[in-house]
């Protein structure tokens, strides 16, 4: 052997045990991620389920009916203070909208806190962890509960749909007073179900889309000077939340 490839031989030495010194250091690496991943997905799961909210009124033309599909979604994390939950929730979906007739609509909204509650409070259950917490609701489609009244969410009309600034609130007790005789509510139900979430609420609400950064009454944040008080204290968030418009 020449002199040359000797030298050429002791050169690609140094090369050979760097690559494969880089190789394990990336390989540990992956295998220390992926260990820590499959760790804290354990520890912290994250899970989803959906459900259908039915509102159903009674009017002299027979039952009308609106429905929505909503998805909600747990997320478990660490407990990093003592008295603040480690848990977060958010809800993919939107308003549920009965059509009455005569130009005249329902709307059932999405509640800030309440839309993700909506379903604990008409399916109760005690969890052991996070994980039987999220099994349990994932395991309960197809089960379906009329809501009491006191889970009722905010319920709206618009005195003129194409005019953010026009909605009021109506009176579940009394909805004649807001739609004429004869209307009354009969009940809303809640069904665990796995159908898409909906998003059909912008073919009513055509200006929905100017308003996810404001309030109805224009105002970029609530205050206590508007002179539209309840207007000023919705925005398009309580018609359609997440998924679609994020």
């Amino acid at each position: 052997m020449s002199l040359d490839t000797n030298q050429s031989a002791q050169a690609d030495k140094p090369n050979i045990l760097g690559f494969f010194k880089r190789h394990y250091i990336l390989t540990g690496f992956l295998i220390l991620v992926i260990a820590v991943t499959g760790w804290w997905k354990y520890e912290y799961p994250t899970g989803t389920w959906r459900y259908k909210m039915t509102v159903t009124v009674e009017t002299p033309e027979g039952l009308k009916t609106g429905s929505a599909v909503r998805e909600v979604t747990y997320i478990n994390g660490p407990k990093i203070l003592p008295d603040v939950s480690g848990s977060n929730w958010n809800v993919d979906g939107e308003a549920v909208v009965v059509e009455l007739g005569h130009n005249k609509y329902l709307f059932a909204l999405l509640d800030v806190d309440g839309s993700y509650k909506i379903v604990y409070d008409a399916f109760p259950y005690a969890a052991k962890s996070a994980r039987d917490h999220i099994r349990y609701y994932k395991s309960l489609t197809g089960q379906k509960k009329a809501l009491n009244p006191s889970q009722y969410p905010t319920m709206v009309t618009f005195k003129d749909i194409k005019d953010p600034k026009t909605v009021t609130q109506v009176n579940l007790n009394n909805l004649a007073t807001t739609y004429g005789a004869g209307i009354t509510l009969k009940d809303i139900t809640i069904e665990m179900t796995g159908e898409s979430v909906t998003w059909e609420i912008e073919s009513h609400l055509g200006w929905l889309q100017q308003f996810y950064d404001q309030k109805l009454d224009g105002e970029r944040y609530g205050t206590i000077d508007t002179k539209y008080r309840f207007v000023n204290s919705l925005s398009a968030g309580n018609f359609s939340s997440g998924g679609k418009n994020e």
